[in-house]
């Protein structure tokens, strides 16, 4: 209500609030929440300041160091390793080519460690010559065993290896050339 006894207007309130609002901020110097993120201005930095503290010295940036080249992974070395390769009565094996087919004339293809297999986080496959199988089984724990469909299809004379991931580069060579099935 206005000193006549009657309703203030809506124009009368605001200008009312306004002037009011401008003594405040004229009087104590008080800013806003949403102005003060506006007019802060850090204090100059001091030797003593910290890290945690507004205004503190900022850390000096280091000189970036070349990063070393990288390194195909160490492969764990599961010691000597007897290879043996024997008939075995099954359906089906790998073709060497990714594939697994109905077996012909099946044979395993062992690989006995003598203290068994150490762990990898890559996938590991058996290469011999240009064929490459990727199922390896463990009827021992020291006995890794991959099973080819066709035995007379295995190159002779051609190097055996265990290969780890897709990089041909992190390979154990096992043998110059693979036994004759037993």
């Amino acid at each position: 209500m206005n000193s006549r006894g009657g309703q203030r207007s809506s124009i009368d309130r605001t200008a009312t609030l306004l002037v009011a609002l401008g003594a405040v901020a004229g009087c104590s110097r008080s800013v806003s929440p949403l102005e003060s993120n506006r007019r802060y201005v850090p204090p100059a930095a001091t030797p003593r300041s910290s890290l945690l503290e507004p205004g503190a010295t900022p850390p000096v940036p280091a000189v970036p160091r070349p990063l070393p080249a990288p390194r195909a992974p160490a492969l764990a070395d599961p010691g000597p390793v007897q290879i043996r390769v024997v008939r075995v009565r099954t359906a089906e094996g790998e073709d060497g080519h990714g594939n697994t087919v109905r077996a012909a004339d099946p044979v395993a293809i062992d690989l006995e460690a003598q203290h068994g297999w150490p762990g990898r986080g890559l996938a590991l496959s058996l290469r011999v010559g240009d064929r490459q199988f990727y199922t390896p089984g463990y009827p021992t724990p020291t006995t890794m065993r991959f099973v080819a469909a066709d035995g007379r299809d295995l190159p002779r004379g051609a190097e055996v290896a265990l290969q780890y991931g897709p990089d041909v580069t992190v390979s154990r060579v096992l043998a110059a050339s693979l036994p004759e099935p037993r």
